[in-house]
């Protein structure tokens, strides 16, 4: 019996290593055991700080010039928009509280008062809600607008008598 296409006679590798960069035969990098640096090593030291009398002088200079320009009134501050994120900041939200509870003891009141009234009324609300229903379908057989703009469609097509005053061809 003949043995094609059994996957024998080929490589083990599959893909290709000279594509990632290796030799066939060369030794593999080594593994790394450590994280690498944070910081890249840098190719150029920073020159030293400049010390002495004359160097101290020019920065309390500077640092009063700028704390000078910060105290004038052009001088722009950045606004604190934490109180942005806030659904509702606390005044509105100690009203917001205040009629809740209001309305709380309103209900709470007003339960026993209402409820041989709401029960009336719901009664009423039944046996009225059943005619309203059948005027709403009166009035719309009466609204025939849609019936009598848009067609239904009979005469549309081929067989349609409109279409024969033009000329076939």
């Amino acid at each position: 019996m003949a043995r094609s296409g059994r996957g024998r006679g080929r490589a083990a590798l599959t893909f290709d290593i000279a594509a990632i960069g290796f030799v066939k035969g060369e030794a593999l990098p080594e593994a790394v055991f450590g994280p690498s640096p944070l910081y890249p090593t840098t190719d150029y030291k920073p020159i030293p700080l400049k010390t002495g009398e004359d160097a101290d002088y020019l920065l309390a200079l500077k640092q009063e010039l700028r704390g000078a320009m910060k105290r004038t009134p052009y001088f722009m501050t950045k606004k604190n928009e934490s109180e942005g994120y806030s659904l509702l900041s606390s005044p509105i939200r100690s009203l917001f509280d205040q009629q809740k509870n209001k309305t709380k003891n309103l209900k709470k009141k007003g339960d026993e008062e209402k409820s041989d009234e709401e029960e009336k009324d719901k009664e009423e609300e039944e046996e009225e809600g059943e005619p309203e229903e059948y005027e709403e379908e009166e009035h719309e057989e009466e609204n025939d607008y849609i019936a009598s703009y848009f067609e239904d469609g009979d005469d549309y097509g081929a067989g349609s008598d409109d279409d024969m005053d033009e000329a076939t061809y």
